[in-house]
C-alpha cells in the first residue's frame, strides 16, 4: 500500500532486528508465511529496501532519538567514544537477550 497511511499491525510480522528501527516510510520486502496455525496470515519481512545508515540525535549521552521518530531509545557506545546532548550519530540495531537494543556506530 506505498503512498497511503494505512497502518498494519506490527504482530502479524516477523521482524529480524537487523530491520529496525521500523519508521514512516520504510519500506519492506515481505513474503507470506506458509503453514501458520489455523491459518493465519503471518508475513516475513525478508528486509528493508530503504537501508543504510540509520541516523539520530544524541538526547543525553546514554539516549538518541532516531530521525523521522517521536521515541527516544537508549543506547550503548564504545568506551572511547564521549557524546553529548545534539550529536549526530549511526545506531544500529542489536538483540540483548531480552529486547532490541541500540548501539552508536560513529559520531558525525
Amino acid at each position: 500500500m506505498q503512498g497511503t497511511k494505512l497502518a498494519l499491525g506490527l504482530d502479524i510480522f516477523e521482524v529480524p532486528v537487523d530491520c529496525y528501527p521500523l519508521r514512516e516510510g520504510d519500506t519492506l520486502l515481505a513474503l507470506p508465511i506458509v503453514g501458520g496455525q489455523g491459518g493465519s496470515n503471518r508475513w516475513a519481512i525478508l528486509g528493508k529496501l530503504n537501508g543504510g545508515l540509520v541516523m539520530a540525535t544524541m538526547q543525553s549521552a546514554n539516549s538518541c532519538k532516531p530521525d523521522g521518530m517521536a521515541a527516544t531509545y537508549s543506547v550503548s557506545k564504545p568506551y572511547e567514544l564521549t557524546l553529548v546532548s545534539g550529536d549526530r550519530v549511526a545506531i544500529a540495531p542489536t538483540w540483548n537477550g531480552n529486547a532490541v537494543a541500540y548501539v552508536v556506530l560513529n559520531k558525525y
